[in-house]
């Protein structure tokens, strides 16, 4: 009973492998379904670009390797290329690519083929140009696959194959063998379509030298292999330009290419044959050819005086044919070897299925009990993650919600210049003190942070280096700007300390002889706070940029601490101080820190420039960069929040 329920288990397992196997094959072949390409596509005998538009494509199991779109010098429409790789290493075809347009235009009209000086009518220039259609193609060598990156095409070519071959892996390109050759076809008609197509392959594998292709040269005894190609290259450039220009279905058993050459054409020749009884010799293209091509081929008569030449050639082609045999044969005797080594490694492992096998039968039980445990926790595992997503979709939804409408605040606010009325800022910044330590930054971090809030809409009261009677002025005169319903924002950098459990900001001519001193001529930042609420402002913002050391310490006065002393902020209020209680905030991070602001301020004025940040966030991301920059440098500096801000309030949107 055991061993029943094991093979079971293991028919599910096998069950669900298959299937994910299918999965896998369905996502594989969906590539064929019309529409452009894209990378990772794989295709077989063509592309289908609509229902009836092709680009064909030689014999092989082609995947695309690369896709984009270029313009080349002044044509009146972007080419679109593909690049594709052949992953059959059965065939004598490694890569193509393929740059076409679909855009017409009444003043373009169908291009006339280049001639070339080669020597073998089979090879070059004999489809020609038909009324409205052109139809060109060319073959070129490659002695060394390195080549392919400079390939000999004019230089209009150059920049465009580059990047059509930018994406090929290395290894691709190292294991090419030397003496490739390429395939040059277009084919267009007046009025804008054009196709242009690059095949590279590998000349040998079909029996033909590859010197053949070189320009000014042409053997003197046509092969059974250089028919065949020649008669290729006409067949695939007619299908080409059928498939593309004339949207006609071409099957790809018209331009099959056979790899094997034997004394006679093979039965992929004989299908090729353009000779008057073959379906090639009716297309438009293929008929014209032929004519052109035996006009240009070598007489028997020529061929009875070169006999011993014919020889020389049938010798070295036997030659290339043995060359090509053993190479085959080397290929299956390692593929013989991997086989034996496969069905080895193969037997070992039904070994361990067998072992594995009887294990489960042993603990089938167990096993089902498991499988049971686990498909339930992946369904309750499924149902939260459901759940979550649903929240997630509803969360997003209010946030949607929420930006909507505060775009809609924003744009009446603008519209209506309610905003920048509304926006006032005091900043204070004091470097020049008399009988305490001076400062070196403290006003250029005013200036900084009043320039950044104006460019938010901010009215700006930037003052510098104030005493005590105009640190006062300065204060009252704001106070009067400040009217309810107000976004207010107040600034200080410079010296303040802590009495009691108040924060003191001191002005430049302090002196400080006793504590009582300096509570009657500095300004306690909780009356200047508290005078904020009464003027009943939507919102206070106040950063306090003072926390160093104690300016009294040196004089040998004892008032006062270290830092600041935590503060309570009232409703609708934000107190931001640069650094903790104890702590030290950095004017800079090093003697060679070219900043000229202090850390706490460079940072603030950087965040508050990103758009759709709310002041909580904002707050707690400064506080975070503070942190770590500090920490960079050996230095702990956390700034304090105290937040009672009620609603969403942002410096932009």
């Amino acid at each position: 009973m055991k061993v029943n329920i094991a093979r079971v288990f293991l028919r599910l397992l096998f069950l669900l492998i298959a299937f994910l196997g299918a999965s896998v094959e369905s996502a594989e072949n969906s590539s064929a379904k019309p529409g452009p390409p894209q990378i990772g596509n794989i295709y077989n005998g063509h592309i289908l670009l609509d229902d009836k538009r092709r680009i064909v494509l030689p014999d092989g199991t082609w995947e695309v390797n690369n896709v984009f779109e270029d313009r080349m010098h002044n044509w009146h429409a972007s080419w679109k290329v593909v690049t594709l790789v052949n992953r059959d290493p059965k065939t004598p075809f490694y890569l193509t690519t393929v740059r076409y347009f679909l855009i017409s235009t009444r003043d373009w009209g169908a291009e006339e083929c280049h001639t070339k000086s080669n020597a073998l009518a089979f090879f070059h220039d004999v489809t020609g140009t038909k009324g409205s259609l052109s139809v060109c193609s060319n073959f070129y060598d490659f002695v060394d696959p390195a080549d392919l990156l400079n390939v000999v095409l004019p230089s209009k070519y150059k920049f465009h194959w580059a990047k059509a071959l930018s994406k090929l892996d290395k290894e691709f390109v190292r294991s090419l063998p030397a003496g490739l050759v390429m395939l040059a076809a277009t084919a267009n008609r007046g009025g804008g379509l054009y196709i242009r197509q690059e095949v590279l392959l590998d000349a040998r594998k079909v029996g033909v030298d590859p010197a053949t292709f070189r320009y000014n040269s042409a053997p003197n005894l046509i092969t059974p292999g250089i028919e065949m190609l020649g008669k290729w290259r006409l067949n695939y450039v007619s299908a080409m330009a059928q498939s593309f220009l004339e949207r006609s279905e071409v099957p790809a058993a018209t331009y099959a290419l056979s790899i094997t050459v034997p004394g006679a054409p093979s039965d992929k020749l004989a299908k090729n044959d353009l000779g008057p009884t073959s379906e090639a010799s009716n297309d438009k293209f293929g008929e014209e050819a032929l004519v052109k091509e035996k006009e240009a081929a070598p007489s028997k008569a020529d061929l009875v005086e070169k006999d011993s030449e014919q020889s020389r050639a049938k010798a070295q082609a036997l030659a290339l044919e043995s060359e090509q045999v053993r190479i085959k044969a080397e290929a299956l005797a390692r593929e013989n070897e991997e086989a034996r080594a496969r069905a080895e490694m193969l037997a070992k492992e039904n070994e361990k299925e067998r072992a594995r096998a009887e294990s489960l039968a042993k603990e089938s039980e167990e096993a089902r009990r498991q499988a049971e445990a686990r498909i339930k926790m992946l369904e309750e595992t499924a149902a939260k993650e459901a759940r979550a997503k649903e929240a997630a979709l509803i969360e997003a939804n209010k946030k949607i919600a929420e930006l909507t409408e505060q775009a809609k605040s924003a744009n009446k606010l603008q519209s209506g210049g309610e905003k920048s009325n509304k926006r006032k800022a005091l900043l204070i910044g004091n470097d020049k003190y008399q009988t305490v330590t001076p400062l070196k930054n403290a006003g250029t971090d005013a200036h900084a942070m009043g320039r950044a809030l104006s460019a938010f809409g901010y009215k700006v009261w930037v003052k510098t280096d104030l005493n005590r009677r105009d640190m006062h002025a300065a204060i009252r005169q704001f106070k009067a700007e400040v009217e309810g319903g107000d976004e207010v924002v107040v600034f200080y950098a410079g010296h303040a300390v802590q009495i009691g459990a108040a924060n003191y900001l001191l002005p430049t001519d302090i002196v400080g002889s006793s504590e009582d001193e300096v509570k009657d001529d500095a300004i306690q930042l909780q009356r200047l706070l508290e005078d904020m609420g009464e003027r009943k402002t939507q919102i206070t913002l106040a950063m306090i940029d003072a926390c160093r050391d104690n300016p009294f310490k040196k004089s040998g006065r004892n008032i006062g601490g270290r830092g600041l002393a935590p503060t309570a902020a009232a409703t609708g209020q934000m107190i931001i101080f640069s650094a903790g209680v104890g702590q030290q905030a950095l004017d800079r991070l090093s003697n060679d820190d070219q900043d000229p602001n202090g850390l706490f301020t460079r940072i603030f004025i950087k965040e508050m420039k990103a758009p759709g940040q709310r002041i909580d966030n904002l707050a707690r991301e400064v506080r975070k960069k503070v942190v770590e920059a500090a920490k960079a440098v050996g230095h702990e500096q956390v700034p304090a929040i105290y937040d009672q801000v009620v609603g969403d309030f942002y410096f932009s949107q």
